[in-house]
């Protein structure tokens, strides 16, 4: 086991009273005059918790060139940096050093002796970086290379297999990880890991999310179970890393064509229980206002999905939508929601919802996980199953005999006005390929009409959820299932706020 408890001294040397104040607290002083070759300095961050550049105003060149090269190395290994120097040195030490984050980065100007010792004493560098260990399989880059090589720094060995992520950019590995030999057990293999790397808030949020909602209000079997000490820190992103849920299958794979019932009811009435029960023991309310900035602004919503759905009719555009969504007067039962309830972010192992993914969970509207699984799956999922047709295709999904039959279902499902049937559907009269798309949207329409008896509140959360689609797919081509999707998602998202804001309940 690696003990990190040398601190890297860079330009100024230390005064006897503060190398007295690090040895008292067990800690190592190991002062430097340059930067040493890469591999050797390297094997010093693994040993280090923390790294001080202290401003040499006879050596002021060094001390800029130990600025540029050393602190955003020493953050990817999690060690602490100190700029230290008067006012005006430690501006320039961080000028040379550049836009570095403010994780594990300080400085002080003129310190008592035992500040720095003190303060690196109490930092947790967590796990070192181990420079043997062999990774197979997907080679990452050399940012994830060195976190994953402090997540598994008691490992001989990592085959990694990249797996998609999600649209922050997260890469997300399925990691098959080889122990050191143990003394005791003689084993080469456990159960697998999953590990996402993202940016640092993200997987700080996520953490803290999991710590928060999934561990203490979602089973074990339902969700993975986060192994913290393996969570590690970097300079500017981070990696979380858990159990990975094997012979698990997305939602996205499973619901058509019929519609995937039993996984629907296991999220809901199994993972999900404890955090609906909540809504329902506190009687806690959220207003509209907070709950519309929380899923989506209107000036977050691309022109170009606005623009696309003038093509289906009248459309406002997403600045007049705001002034709509603004005068929204709903109260919503409030409790713990997942946040991004889509058909990738919910697995199902023998008919068993399982959940990934637990960014955005925090308070919110009971219903808007109904709402927000409703939209992926009728919205969502045509885009994707349409994608690889429309590239061997003629190009012009818009017209196209498939867009039409699924546009007349999402009409007829997402439509609220005096004439229309009850916002709760019912059974499809014909059998259909869309068949499973009904399935779906009468199974969580019925739960939110259980959750809030207004039918018109939970077409305010829907139709936001519409026009939360259109904050994504600036990148896809015109005639692209995406684009025409994602445009008819915004013209129904709106007159669904439009109408429910009129007051219009379906009947």
């Amino acid at each position: 086991m690696v003990i990190r408890s040398k601190v890297l001294w860079f330009g100024n040397p230390p005064s006897k009273p503060v190398v007295n104040e690090h040895s008292n607290r067990g800690l190592t002083l190991d002062i430097r005059h340059s930067v040493p070759s890469n591999p050797d300095l390297d094997l010093l961050f693994v040993v280090a918790r923390a790294l001080v550049i202290a401003y040499d105003p006879t050596r002021k060149g060094i001390s800029h060139g130990f600025a540029r090269e050393l602190p955003l190395r020493a953050l990817d290994h999690g060690i602490k940096v100190f700029f230290l120097g008067d006012v005006s040195e430690v501006d320039l030490l961080r000028a040379h050093a550049g836009d570095l984050p403010r994780n594990n980065l300080k400085t002080l100007i003129a310190p008592a002796d035992h500040v720095v010792a003190e303060e690196a004493s109490r930092h947790d560098p967590q796990l070192p970086c181990n420079f043997s260990l062999s990774i197979k399989g997907d080679l990452p880059t050399f940012g994830d290379e060195i976190l994953l090589r402090r997540s598994f720094s008691d490992c001989r060995a990592i085959t990694l297999k990249l797996m998609s992520g999600g649209k922050s950019g997260a890469r997300v590995y399925l990691v098959h990880a080889e122990p050191e030999p143990d003394a005791d057990v003689d084993w080469s293999y456990r159960m697998p890991f999953f590990a996402k790397i993202d940016s640092l808030k993200r997987v700080d949020v996520e953490l803290l999310a999991y710590n928060r909602f999934a561990g203490p209000y979602i089973a074990f079997s339902h969700r993975p179970n986060v192994e913290t000490r393996r969570c590690i820190r970097g300079a500017q992103n981070g990696v979380l890393v858990g159990d990975f849920v094997e012979g698990a299958l997305p939602l996205a794979k499973m619901v058509r064509p019929f519609g995937a019932r039993q996984v629907i009811h296991s999220l809901f009435d199994d993972a999900l229980a404890c955090f609906r029960q909540q809504a329902f023991a506190t009687g806690k309310t959220l207003d509209a206002s907070v709950v519309s900035d929380n899923i989506v602004k209107p000036d977050e919503v691309l022109d170009i999905h606005w623009k696309s759905s003038k093509r289906y009719g009248r459309s406002v555009n997403p600045h007049r939508l705001k002034v709509l969504i603004d005068s929204a007067k709903f109260k919503f039962k409030a409790g713990p929601i997942h946040g991004d309830l889509n058909a990738e972010n919910i697995f199902a192992r023998h008919n068993e919802a399982v959940l990934i993914d637990f960014y955005r969970t925090a308070m919110g509207p009971l219903v808007s996980d109904l709402a927000c699984l409703e939209v992926a799956v009728a919205f969502t999922e045509e885009a994707k199953a349409a994608s690889d047709e429309w590239k061997t295709g003629d190009g012009h999904y818009s017209s196209s005999s498939q867009f039409i039959e699924w546009k007349g279902h999402v009409e007829t499902l997402f439509t609220i006005s005096a004439r229309s049937f009850a916002i709760v559907p019912p059974p499809l009269e014909l059998p259909c390929q869309y068949s499973w798309m009904w399935s779906v949207c009468r199974q969580l329409r019925l739960m939110a009409h259980y959750v809030d008896h207004d039918d018109r509140s939970y077409a305010f959360i829907v139709g936001l959820h519409l026009l939360r689609l259109c904050k994504y797919g600036g990148e896809c081509h015109e005639e692209s299932p995406d684009r025409a999707v994602r445009g008819l998602a915004y013209f129904i998202g709106q007159n669904l706020v439009k109408e429910s804001l009129k007051g219009v309940k379906a009947k």
